[in-house]
């Protein structure tokens, strides 16, 4: 017999998750601008290479039971943390860029990924310099590409309507 449950995987992240927020079982706590996130090492280090490779290398961080991470604010953390747990990634627009760079540290491509596609989907010319900026600094082609040909259209548009008022 070979039976698969569908729902398992979904059921054994709802219940870690409830084991996080009730402090149960967890073996490590992050600690982020005086916030403490109790957390299971085994789900950050599958979700994250960068907790893989800290939790089982050489690093004082793999024996420890709180870990201080300064780079990312508390908020952002919930955020990823939410993710790892639930699957579900879920942020305010303000939110993006840090999660973003979270997850450029923390080396989690799917939210990493969201991230810059909501950046790309929500281009507009309050905000395409900035984000073009953000992508140089962080080496990202596709959205460098991206706000580069948003403004390059967005010129050409304004040219074009500007050259054509001038005509009449």
């Amino acid at each position: 017999m070979d039976i698969r449950n569908h729902g398992y995987p979904s059921d054994v992240l709802c219940e870690l998750n409830t084991m996080r927020e009730r402090a149960e079982l967890t073996d490590v706590v992050l600690e982020v601008e005086g916030r403490s996130f109790p957390c299971h090492r085994a789900v950050l280090a599958s979700c994250s290479p960068y907790f893989r490779s800290m939790f089982t290398s050489g690093y004082k961080e793999a024996k420890q039971e709180k870990i201080t991470i300064k780079e990312v604010s508390k908020v952002t953390v919930a955020t990823i943390l939410d993710y790892a747990y639930t699957g579900r990634l879920k942020m305010e627009p303000d939110q993006v860029q840090a999660v973003m760079s979270a997850a450029r540290l923390l080396q989690i491509d799917f939210v990493y990924r969201k991230a810059a596609d909501y950046m790309k989907d929500h281009l507009d010319m309050s905000n395409c310099a900035d984000v073009l900026m953000y992508a140089d600094m962080l080496g990202d082609v596709g959205l460098q590409e991206a706000s580069g040909r948003y403004i390059a259209f967005s010129r050409h548009f304004s040219c074009s309507s500007h050259c054509s008022t001038e005509k009449i």
